[in-house]
């Protein structure tokens, strides 16, 4: 019999697993929020322009968010932190967003060279790639906690039952991250600055959203598989 749990209970279990996010993991998440503005901060006063430090800063954020997430995430789910749990959480996570770097680099040769029919399919193949990291936040965890290799297929079956539900939590964590003020409409160092707190604090939560959805998913799927 197929499992089927609906949105109010999902919702629900991802709320119960909100609740449950560390205290470290709190702090280590807000000091990630202020790093965020910062960075907005340090392009703000050079923008238009990208330079070598806006390069590096995003590395680093990028790294440091990565380790973040994996050690909060696999906290929550009783997993003991290793390099080699990290390793699989990072390979499972790229290889999730590759569709999506390739769409969006087809996309963008097709508009160079101003070919419709190559906009129109990598068009199609982004909205599948997005929908397609929607059904995967718990993958990456899931592959942590398995002693065996996922696949994407395998990981897609693992959600039956909990599609709509996952689709609908990531339209749900995308408006979050809609919600970040533009900070090239700041003029002054005042406005630029409560903008970049706004937008850290948004990062921040739409993180913990993210997080929850993400380990309440991967335990329905463990249990699925």
């Amino acid at each position: 019999m197929t499992r089927t749990i609906d949105l109010q209970n999902f919702s629900q279990l991802a709320f119960a697993e909100f609740g449950t996010i560390p205290k470290w993991g709190l702090t280590y998440l807000g000091i990630a929020g202020v790093a965020t503005a910062a960075a907005d901060l340090i392009f703000w006063s050079h923008r238009p322009d990208v330079l070598l430090i806006d390069y590096s800063v995003g590395a680093a954020l990028l790294v440091g968010w990565g380790v973040l997430l994996y050690a909060v995430s696999m906290t929550m789910m009783d997993s003991r932190l290793s390099v080699a749990g990290f390793t699989r959480f990072v390979i499972t996570s790229i290889v999730m967003m590759l569709p999506t770097a390739l769409a969006l680099g087809l996309l963008w040769l097709s508009a160079i060279y101003k070919n419709g029919a190559g906009m129109a399919f990598s068009g199609v193949l982004l909205i599948v790639s997005l929908v397609f990291i929607m059904l995967l936040p718990g993958w990456p965890a899931m592959q942590v906690k398995s002693t065996k290799l996922i696949g994407p297929l395998a990981a897609l079956r693992a959600t039956r039952g909990i599609r709509w539900s996952l689709v609908i939590a990531g339209f749900v964590t995308g408006g979050v991250n809609r919600a970040l003020p533009e900070m090239s409409s700041a003029t002054e160092v005042w406005s630029a600055l409560a903008l970049a707190v706004l937008g850290g604090g948004i990062v921040v939560l739409s993180a913990m959203i993210a997080i929850s959805i993400a380990v309440t998913s991967a335990k329905l799927m463990l249990a699925e598989s």
